[in-house]
């Protein structure tokens, strides 16, 4: 028997929407760095993608306040 791995496309852009709740730079963490740098340019890559993140704060990254709806919270 042979087993043969399937490539799953990917959903066309925008088709699902994702909810993100995240430390952004300029907040000092390793989490913060990480979400910017890694996990949110891929995942945008398949979602439609809204930052929830404390209202103290706001994104200084270029990338994030083009590119993602930023909803503050208490």
């Amino acid at each position: 028997m042979v087993i043969q791995r399937v490539k799953i496309p990917p959903t066309p852009l925008n088709s699902m929407k994702l909810g993100y709740f995240s430390p952004l730079i300029p907040v000092k963490s390793g989490i913060s760095e990480y979400s910017e740098r890694e996990v949110l340019p891929y995942l945008k890559k398949y979602f439609e993608i809204d930052l929830i993140i404390d209202k103290k704060y706001k994104p200084s990254s270029k990338f994030i306040n083009e590119n993602f709806k930023v909803i503050p919270y208490d």
